[in-house]
């Protein structure tokens, strides 16, 4: 097609607001669907990272079953003046 003038153009014969209605729709459609694939992209990545430090964690306490018991001793309380902490007997 050929326009006589830029306005010419931007009216599109008298069909402006279809044309432009619709590039403008299309535009919007694209873009919603661009921001929701990356959301779901980064919500995946997200699981699939946690899945991998859970299977990770899980790995190393196979291989070293005691190490997993054995990394928190448990120490008895003390006061400030280095005494035990008397506990209730039953």
């Amino acid at each position: 097609m050929h326009w006589s003038s830029w306005q010419a153009f931007w009216d599109m014969g008298g069909y402006a607001l279809f044309v432009w209605g619709s590039f403008g729709v299309t535009f919007l459609l694209i873009a919603l669907e661009v921001w929701q694939a990356r959301a779901s992209w980064r919500e995946e990545f997200a699981n699939l990272t946690d899945a991998i430090h859970i299977d990770n964690s899980l790995q190393e306490t196979l291989v070293h079953p005691r190490s997993a018991a054995t990394l928190t001793p448990v120490v008895a309380p003390k006061t400030s003046t280095g005494q035990d902490v008397p506990t209730p007997s039953n």
